[in-house]
């Protein structure tokens, strides 16, 4: 018999360590699945702060006295004892008092109108509001229609934090009342008439107005009277007499308003600005903004959730002695899930 050849183990000095050699022997299927585990690995970690933070403002919104910032109390229903809300009438009554009084004012016969027991008489909102003007500022009511409590908000009078008066060069039709009650065009100069609107040759709104005829030819779209609703402000700071101002002007309108420059707005709170960042969508014009930027971490987290569940459901099925307890609990999630949505899809498409 002809002698084995030798196997030399690969050393330091041919390149190639062990490890290396191992990972070339392994399956194609294997080197795959490392690959995703590795994947789901550091895309977590790479997404971990805007998990968090959709997690984190989630919360806020189910809970809104968590980070308040206004002043809110909750109460319960032993408030309304000794008051009408105590006992609240029944909502099946209630609809029969409304069919009988419709009745009577449209002269229906008895038998033409009748109430349906299923579904039955529910409000369509769970939640009534009502607000009280003080002094000291506006008090916010919600309140359960069930009458199981509510809560008080209350937010405090802003103090404005620069001069309170209006632009005196101001141009344009007179706007409506602001809430204190004052013109927002009080101060104007007299000696000529200035409620015209100030037109400007080749503004945004004519340049719309004198191109949409073009955009609907080129689009294959049916014309018609164009109409502009709505171009933003122009917005720039002049310096007048050592004062500064922001001034407005809208060339739709032809208005010309300002305020002063150092009229600074309240800071926003901490739980405000998360949960506007929760709220935030959608991508803008222009691809070098902050928002811009900030839709793209949306869409990598929506994206990843997905992955992570598939690639989750993946490894789970690598591990074989957890297989019969992840199809019990893959079972009841469905389920769970399934009865959720129906419900819901019930409540939110009656009303």
């Amino acid at each position: 018999m002809a002698p084995l050849p030798e196997v030399t183990p690969a050393s330091p000095s041919s390149g190639t360590s062990p490890l290396e050699l191992a990972a070339r022997r392994r399956p194609v299927l294997h080197r795959i699945l490392h690959w995703i585990r590795r994947v789901h690995l550091y895309l977590g970690l790479f997404l971990f702060p805007w998990a968090v933070l959709y997690g984190f403002t989630g919360f806020l919104f189910n809970h809104p006295l968590v980070m308040s910032d206004q002043p809110l109390e909750a109460f319960g229903r032993e408030v309304w004892r000794g008051t009408p809300m105590e006992t609240l009438p029944a909502l099946d009554a209630t609809a029969e008092q409304v069919i009988a009084a419709l009745k009577q004012c449209h002269n229906i016969p008895v038998g033409d109108m009748q109430r349906v027991s299923n579904p039955p008489a529910r409000y369509a909102n769970d939640f009534a509001f009502a607000t009280v003007k003080t002094a000291e500022g506006d008090i916010g009511l919600l309140f359960d229609a069930y009458g199981g409590g509510g809560t008080i908000r209350r937010t405090p009078v802003v103090k404005p934090t620069g001069p309170d008066e209006a632009f005196p060069w101001s141009v344009g039709p007179v706007s409506p009342p602001d809430k204190g009650g004052r013109m927002k065009a009080e101060g104007r100069k007299k000696a000529v008439d200035l409620s015209d609107p100030l037109v400007l040759e080749n503004s945004l709104a004519e340049r719309l107005r004198a191109s949409i005829p073009s955009l609907l030819l080129v689009r294959h779209l049916p014309s018609g009277d164009a109409t502009v609703t709505s171009v933003p402000d122009l917005t720039f700071v002049v310096v007048t007499s050592g004062r500064l101002w922001k001034v407005s002007y809208n060339s739709l309108k032809g208005t010309v308003s300002g305020k002063p420059f150092d009229a600074t707005a309240p800071p926003m709170s901490w739980r405000r600005f998360l949960t506007r960042m929760h709220l935030t969508h959608g991508y803008p014009m222009s691809s070098t903004s902050t928002k811009w930027f900030w839709a793209i971490g949306a869409d990598a987290i929506a994206l990843v959730m997905i992955y992570w569940g598939g690639s989750g459901l993946l490894m789970w099925w690598q591990i074989k002695s957890t297989r019969r307890w992840g199809f019990a609990v893959l079972a009841v999630s469905t389920l769970t899930a399934s009865l959720l949505a129906v419900g819901m899809h019930k409540v939110l498409s009656v009303g």
